[in-house]
């Protein structure tokens, strides 16, 4: 039976017809006929009133007659196979172009297609006790802080980008290698504000994190590093899977956090504060940049760090890009062609790039 329910928390759809076992369905495995048969069978069930009505077979047979089924989204365990999302979704707004499929229709697949992203972030996330994720998260922030006030703590965090520019600016009167470092090092706010983002609250572009794992376990990287690491999600998500995972800051109370929230779920990872230690060399074989190197005073020499940590024919996963914003005066870096040149001259190449959703890429040595 398809619920309401199902579509919105993205869990397996599961049609059952009468006398046989169910077939489950999930946005991974959904070709785009069956995706739009799925999503008009399920527009019928409500408007007639049958909320808890169950996809017919002549539904399912009439997806099968679909002339999309040329790339089939394949089951949760062949990665090898899996486009990433940003790839998928790109392909099937091809679809809309060419007039097979309308734009209402590729939205609603879109929605089903992220809602599994939003679902492996969220499960990777949640902490034990808690069904609802924005919860969990502010629960987490209160148990540390030793804030017992939930909506006190949400307030703090909804707040917490404006502060972010206050201690900035108090502060920070130049982006010099000190005074930066010292901004991260002392910043609460950073907590607050990183925490709350990923909530997915007000931006989806945490599930890159997503994306990146999945581009991690396609090309078989077991040794992880999330440089620039913040809170932690992104290292324990990479841990949760299985992938041996270390973080690194310049940030101690980020550190801090990141392994006290290791430790509550009793996973392992490495914690590395840059401002004493430099980053093992030929270590990774995967590195991630999250929106990072916007922050940085000297990315060249991040560059050629991050290559030194790299093992032959590794991978750095990370968005280079950033616009003016006084919002966001931790921006101090917005040309990225100096990096770009730096990854050229060191010997990366590019070898994927998010063009549909946030922009990501990923360079190989």
């Amino acid at each position: 039976m398809i619920t309401h329910r199902d579509l919105t928390l993205g869990e397996p759809l599961e049609v059952k017809f009468a006398n046989e076992e169910p077939v489950e369905f999930n946005s991974e495995t959904l070709s785009i006929g069956n995706c739009r048969s799925l999503i008009r069978g399920f527009r019928m069930e409500i408007s007639s009133g049958r909320a808890q009505g169950g996809v017919h077979r002549d539904s399912l047979a009439s997806a099968s007659r679909f002339s999309f089924r040329e790339n089939p989204m394949p089951h949760r365990g062949s990665d090898v196979y899996r486009e990433l999302l940003p790839d998928r979704l790109k392909n099937l707004w091809e679809s809309v172009e060419k007039g097979l499929l309308s734009s209402e229709e590729f939205h609603e697949c879109q929605e089903l297609y992220t809602l599994e992203y939003r679902r492996e972030w969220q499960d990777a996330l949640l902490l034990n006790g808690f069904s609802d994720f924005r919860t969990s998260i502010l629960s987490e922030i209160a148990a540390y802080t030793g804030n017992p006030d939930l909506k006190e703590v949400e307030a703090l965090c909804r707040q917490a980008l404006a502060r972010v520019k206050r201690e900035w600016h108090e502060k920070v009167a130049s982006p010099d290698k000190e005074s930066v470092e010292l901004f991260y090092n002392q910043s609460q706010a950073m907590l607050y504000e990183l925490m709350w983002w990923h909530t997915l609250t007000e931006d989806l572009s945490p599930l890159a994190y997503v994306v990146a794992l999945h581009f991690a376990r396609l090309h078989g990287c077991g040794n992880y590093l999330d440089f620039g690491c913040g809170v932690g999600s992104g290292g324990l998500l990479f841990a949760r899977s299985g992938i041996k995972a270390t973080l690194a800051d310049i940030s101690s109370a980020a550190l801090d956090f990141s392994s006290w929230r290791f430790s509550k779920r009793g996973l392992s990872a490495r914690h590395i504060d840059l401002k004493e230690r430099t980053l093992p060399e030929n270590s990774f074989d995967f590195i991630t940049a999250m929106d990072v190197f916007e922050h940085l005073v000297q990315p060249e020499k991040t560059v050629h760090d991050l290559r030194k940590a790299l093992k032959p024919g590794g991978f750095l996963f990370g968005r280079f890009h950033a616009v003016a914003d006084e919002d966001l005066p931790h921006h101090i870096t917005l040309d990225f062609g100096p990096t770009f040149a730096a990854l050229e001259s060191l010997g990366f190449s590019r070898v994927w790039q998010d063009r549909w959703l946030w922009g990501h890429e990923v360079f190989q040595t």
